[in-house]
């Protein structure tokens, strides 16, 4: 029997995430910790954490990008059997077995009493989506799978035209709109699609594509303006001007741009060493586990150990990222080794 050929490794999408999840581990630090010690912290580091945390946005959009230039090829059959019983159940099992550990986490932290109204109390965080916040995307991935074969509907019927023209109606209701609604310029015209997500998940397939495509030096120009655009809202925001706040969050124009240029910029990105090459994918088949269990590690450096990385200033948070990055890694790796678990992490 003739053996079917192995599909083709993309590299670039390992490296985009990897990078990825280097910026979702920046973001959560500095984030956290500011939480954790905004009442100590100096006008001029709740500004630098602020601006810091609003320019690690575009990661989340860029691991959403990857999941469409990835599932939404036509040419990749994606049964609803194989998308029940493979993609949604792995986020299902993900869910409930964060969702419950993270509880017992939480009791262990604040000194409660282990008893079985941890676990009715898990239970319902589960259906609320009450638990740590960064499970949310567990909860996105779930949504976005359910809609995948509309959209892969979409990318095997319209030609590049139609789905350039999709997406810009995507952008302008999704991004643009609301903006201006948040500008109180009250606009009744709307879609129905009720979040920006399904605009990245189509964006993604889009400029793997290369239905839409830049030479790399623009998405270079581009990642610096935006980072520079991102960083001024901010400080307005910090000076109580309050619409620059619209343009920090996932739907911003701002954040979408910096999100295309970053996911346009690594297409182009050269081969490395083959060493190196490895590692990085390596690095990358334990990212979803690294962004499972970081706040483990978070939440226990900051709240368990009493560590203030203000202290030490940026050498303090190069510090913490490292540290949570490194045995967040461990953990996943750990965790591939247990039967059950594997296929989760």
């Amino acid at each position: 029997m003739e053996r079917k050929p192995s599909r083709e490794v993309i590299h670039y999408f390992s490296y985009l995430r990897d990078f990825a999840c280097i910026g979702i581990l920046i973001l959560h630090s500095v984030f956290t910790s500011s939480l954790m010690y905004q009442t100590a912290l100096t006008p001029r580091q709740s500004l630098v954490s602020d601006m810091v945390s609003n320019n690690c946005m575009w990661a989340v959009p860029c691991f959403v990008m990857v999941t469409g230039a990835l599932l939404l090829d036509p040419q990749r059959e994606i049964s609803l059997k194989k998308l029940y019983g493979k993609y949604i159940l792995r986020m299902v099992y993900a869910l409930v077995l964060c969702v419950f550990l993270f509880r017992f986490i939480d009791a262990w932290m604040d000194r409660e009493a282990f008893s079985w109204s941890l676990f009715q109390e898990a239970f319902f965080e589960l259906i609320q989506a009450a638990s740590w916040s960064h499970l949310w995307y567990i909860y996105l991935l779930i949504g976005l799978y359910m809609i995948l074969p509309v959209f892969k509907a979409v990318t095997r019927s319209c030609d590049p035209q139609q789905i350039r023209y999709i997406l810009l109606v995507l952008f302008l209701f999704q991004s643009v709109l609301p903006f201006l609604n948040g500008m109180h310029w009250n606009i009744g015209f709307y879609i129905h699609f009720s979040t920006i997500y399904p605009f990245y998940l189509l964006l993604g397939h889009a400029l793997h594509k290369k239905l839409i495509h830049l030479p790399r030096m623009y998405y270079g120009i581009g990642i610096c303006l935006s980072v520079l655009a991102l960083a001024g809202c901010t400080l307005l925001t910090h000076n109580g001007i309050a619409f620059a706040s619209l343009l920090t969050g996932y739907s911003s124009v701002l954040v979408v741009v910096q999100s295309l240029c970053v996911f346009g910029w690594f297409q182009g990105c050269r081969m490395p060493k083959e060493n190196i090459q490895g590692w990085l994918e390596h690095f990358d088949s334990h990212s979803f586990g690294i962004y499972l269990f970081h706040l483990i590690f978070i939440r226990w450096l900051l709240k368990k150990a009493g560590f203030n990385p203000y202290m030490y200033g940026i050498f303090g948070f190069i510090g913490m990222i490292c540290f949570v990055g490194i045995l967040s890694y461990i953990l996943a790796a750990l965790l591939k080794r247990v039967p059950g678990i594997r296929r989760i992490v």
